[in-house]
C-alpha cells in the first residue's frame, strides 16, 4: 500500500476538555488517486476464450481497459454490471468462433477421413484402369474376330430365312439387352401422381380369389379400386411386387420369379421419364451399357372409358420387362383402346449416347384375340423386320406391327396354328412365354437406328383398329365384344427368332475414378478479448468515545477522562487486488497518555507498536487477516477497525492528531 492523504483531529482543553472533531474526513487505499482495484469476475471470459483458443480459433487478449473510479458500493454495483455486460458481448463472440472452428473441425476430420479413402480408393483405380485398358485391348481383339464370324454367320442364314422361327432379313444380334435383374429405377419428370405401396396392396387385395391364393394378378387390378384408397399418393415412387412382406407370392409377370414396379397414375398426354442404371449385362457392339432413360406417354388417343380419364403404369425395375398400363374399372369396355409412346436413348460407359445401326429390338407376346389386338405403332417406317412363320406383321396401310397373318390365342380359332397358353394335350402350345421355342410365333423386331428412338405399344378393340367383320370370325364369339384396356408389353434385346449371329465379345467395365473430396475452406476466426477494471476509493471514519462509549465528538469532557478513538475504514470490495499489507498510523498529541496494553486488546487483528519518543502509533494487519480479507474475493472483506485508548492529562492545551492509513 502506498502512503495516503492524513486526516487531522483536534482535541481541546479547558479547564475541562472540550473534544472538537471534525466531520469524518477519508482516506484512500492502494493507488493514491484512484484507490483500490478492482477486477470483474473473469471466469467465464476465460473459459470462452479458452474453449474457443482449444477449438482453434486464433484468440488474442487485448489491453486491460480502465473503467475509471467510483467511492459508493451503488456505483460500485452498477460499474460491475456495465462489465459484465461487455464481457457477455465479447463472450458471444468468442462462442461464435468456437462455433465457427467446431462445424470447421467436424468437416475437416470428415474430410481427411474421406481424404484418406481418396487416396486409397485413387490407388484401386490406377490399379484397375491398368487391367482395363489391357483387357480393352483383348476385347477389341475378340471383337474383331467375332465381327469377322459374324459376316460368315450371316452369309449362312441366309439360306434358312424362308423358315419358321428365322428373320426374313439376316441381321445379326449386336444390342444385347434380356435381362438386368439389378437394374436401379428412378423416376422424375413426372406429369401425373405416385401412388403408394399400400394403396396398391389394397387394391390387388379386392381381386379376392387371386390375392387369397397368394397371387398377384396386374390384369386385374382395378384403377378405380386403385384411385379410392385413402392415402392413395406420395411424394415419390415406391416399389412394390412379390418382395418383403409379399415374399414367395406369384404375379402374373415372372410366376415364381421376383418382380419390383413403382406404379404411377396418368392422364391421357401426360408422361413420366424413367432411368435405369446399374447395369450389368447390356452392351451394344461388345460396347457396355451404362444407362438408359425412357420416357412413358399415356397418348391421347387412347380410348378407354374411365370417368377419371386414368390409367396407371406399373414400370419394372428391369428395364427388360417393361411396362403395364391398365384404365381397367373392373368392366370390360367396347371400342376400347389404351397405348403407351416409348422414346428412349441408351448411353456408354462415358456418357455419351449410343449411336444405333441396325440393332434389334424385340416386339414380342403380340396377342391377338377375336375382339382384341396388341400392336405397336408410331415408329420409323422400314424399321420392322418379320419372323418367318410368325403371325405378327406390317400393316403397311396403317403403318402397325400386329398378328396380321391370324389370330394366335387359341388353335383352330382365326387361323391361329398354336395355342398361347400351354396345354398338355398340343405339342407347340404355349409359346407366349419368354423361353418357349416357339415364342416368335407371337413376335417381330424393330431395326434401330441413331440415337432416339420411339415406339407406341399398346392393345385396343378389334373395332377400332379393323373394318367389319373387324377379322375372323369365331363361331360362338362376336368380334365387338368388350375387353379389358389394359396390356404388358416389354421392349428388350431378346429376339424371338432362332438362331441369330452374335457378337459374344463383350468390352470390360471401365473403372469410375474416385470423386476427391472438397476439403472445407477454414474460417475468419480470429477474436480479440480484455479484461476490465475499476477503482473504489476506501474510506476511514475516525470517532472518538468516552469510557462508557458515547460520541462526545465536540463535547466537554473532565481532564484525566478515558478517550478512545476509534478508526473506521470502509470494506474491501469484491474482486479485490490482493492485499500484502495493511497499516493504521497515528502520531498521538503531547499529553494524552496512551493506554498500550488496553490498546493492543482492542485491536487483536494488528500487532501495535508506539514510539514515545516521536508518540508515532502503528497498527500492523497480521498476516492471518490479511490472509482472511483475500480468501474470498467473490464478496466484500470487512476491516475491523483499530481502537485507541487512553486519557487526556492536561487543561488548557489544543490537541492535534494526525492519522495515516497505508
Amino acid at each position: 500500500m502506498m502512503r495516503k492523504k492524513i486526516i487531522k483531529k483536534v482535541v481541546a482543553i479547558l479547564t475541562v476538555v472540550t473534544l472538537l472533531m471534525p466531520s469524518a474526513s477519508q482516506v484512500y487505499a492502494a493507488d493514491p488517486i484512484n484507490g483500490v482495484k478492482v477486477n470483474a469476475d473473469n471466469s467465464k471470459l476465460d473459459r470462452a476464450a479458452k474453449n474457443a483458443r482449444d477449438s482453434g480459433a486464433e484468440v488474442t487478449q487485448g489491453d486491460t481497459e480502465n473503467k475509471g473510479t467510483v467511492d459508493s458500493k451503488e456505483a460500485a454495483d452498477a460499474k460491475r454490471a456495465e462489465i459484465a455486460a461487455d464481457y457477455e458481448k465479447q463472450i458471444k463472440k468468442l462462442n461464435e468462433a468456437k462455433v465457427k472452428m467446431d462445424e470447421y473441425n467436424a468437416k475437416k476430420a470428415e474430410y481427411d477421413k474421406k481424404k484418406e479413402k481418396y487416396d486409397k480408393d485413387l490407388a484401386q483405380y490406377h490399379k484397375d484402369y491398368d487391367k482395363y485398358k489391357k483387357d480393352y485391348e483383348s476385347f477389341k481383339k475378340q471383337y474383331e474376330e467375332d465381327k469377322k464370324k459374324m459376316e460368315d454367320a450371316l452369309k449362312e442364314y441366309e439360306k434358312n430365312k424362308d423358315k419358321d422361327g428365322y428373320l426374313s432379313s439376316p441381321y445379326a444380334k449386336t444390342l444385347v439387352y434380356d435381362s438386368e435383374p439389378d437394374a436401379k429405377l428412378t423416376l422424375s419428370a413426372n406429369e401425373g401422381k405416385y401412388m403408394s405401396a399400400k394403396a396398391v396392396d389394397k387394391a390387388f387385395s379386392r381381386d379376392t380369389n387371386n390375392y387369397s391364393n397368394k397371387l398377384l394378378q396386374l390384369d386385374n387390378m382395378s384403377v378405380k379400386d386403385l384411385e379410392e384408397q385413402p392415402g392413395a399418393t406420395s411424394g415419390s415412387m415406391e416399389l412394390f411386387g412379390n418382395f418383403g412382406s409379399k415374399a414367395g407370392w406369384q404375379t402374373n409377370v415372372s410366376n415364381n420369379g421376383q418382380v419390383k414396379w413403382s406404379t404411377v397414375l396418368l392422364k391421357r398426354g401426360q408422361s413420366v421419364t424413367a432411368t435405369y442404371t446399374n447395369l450389368k449385362k447390356t452392351y451394344y457392339n461388345g460396347r457396355k451399357i451404362s444407362k438408359i432413360v425412357f420416357k412413358y406417354t399415356l397418348t391421347n388417343d387412347s380410348a378407354f372409358q374411365n370417368s377419371n380419364k386414368t390409367a396407371w403404369l406399373g414400370i419394372f425395375t428391369d428395364p427388360t420387362l417393361g411396362v403395364f398400363a391398365s384404365a381397367y374399372t373392373g368392366e370390360n369396355e367396347k371400342n376400347t383402346s389404351i397405348f403407351v409412346k416409348n422414346e428412349f436413348t441408351f448411353y456408354d460407359q462415358d456418357g455419351k449416347e449410343i449411336e444405333f445401326k441396325d440393332a434389334l429390338l424385340s416386339v414380342a407376346s403380340l396377342n391377338r384375340e377375336h375382339n382384341s389386338i396388341e400392336l405397336a405403332k408410331d415408329y420409323t417406317p422400314g424399321q420392322f423386320v418379320k419372323i418367318s412363320g410368325s403371325t405378327v406383321g406390317e400393316d403397311i396401310t396403317r403403318n402397325m406391327i400386329y398378328a396380321t397373318e391370324s389370330l394366335n390365342f387359341r388353335k383352330g380359332e382365326g387361323g391361329c396354328k398354336h395355342t398361347m397358353y400351354k396345354k398338355n394335350d398340343e405339342e407347340g402350345s404355349g409359346w407366349d412365354t419368354s423361353d418357349a421355342p416357339n415364342s416368335w410365333y407371337g413376335a417381330g423386331a424393330l431395326r434401330l437406328q441413331g440415337p432416339h428412338n420411339k415406339i407406341t405399344v399398346g392393345a385396343a378393340s378389334a373395332t377400332t383398329i379393323l373394318k367389319a367383320p373387324y377379322g375372323p370370325e369365331v363361331p360362338g364369339k362376336n368380334n365387338t365384344e368388350g375387353k379389358k384396356p389394359n396390356i404388358w408389353y416389354s421392349l428388350n434385346g431378346k429376339i424371338r427368332a432362332i438362331g441369330i449371329p452374335e457378337i459374344k465379345a463383350k468390352e470390360p467395365e471401365k473403372p469410375t475414378p474416385p470423386v476427391p473430396p472438397v476439403e472445407p475452406k477454414k474460417p475468419d476466426a480470429k477474436v480479440t478479448y480484455h479484461y476490465s477494471v475499476f477503482y473504489v476509493k476506501s474510506k476511514v471514519e475516525k470517532k472518538v468515545y468516552d469510557a462508557q462509549g458515547q460520541d462526545i465528538n465536540e463535547k466537554v469532557v473532565k481532564k484525566d477522562s478515558v478517550v478512545d478513538f476509534t478508526l473506521n475504514a470502509s470494506d474491501f470490495p469484491k474482486g479485490h487486488e490482493d492485499i500484502d499489507s495493511l497499516v493504521f498510523k497515528d502520531t498521538l498529541p503531547e499529553d494524552y497518555d496512551l493506554d498500550l496494553d488496553k490498546t493492543k486488546a482492542n485491536s487483536p487483528d494488528y500487532d501495535v507498536s508506539y514510539d514515545q519518543n516521536t508518540r508515532l502509533l502503528t497498527f500492523t494487519a497480521k498476516a492471518s487477516l490479511l490472509d482472511k480479507i483475500n480468501k474470498d474475493k467473490t464478496k466484500d472483506a470487512e476491516v475491523p477497525s483499530p481502537k485507541i485508548t487512553g486519557k487526556v492529562t492536561k487543561e488548557g492545551k489544543t490537541y492535534e492528531n494526525k492519522f495515516e492509513l497505508k
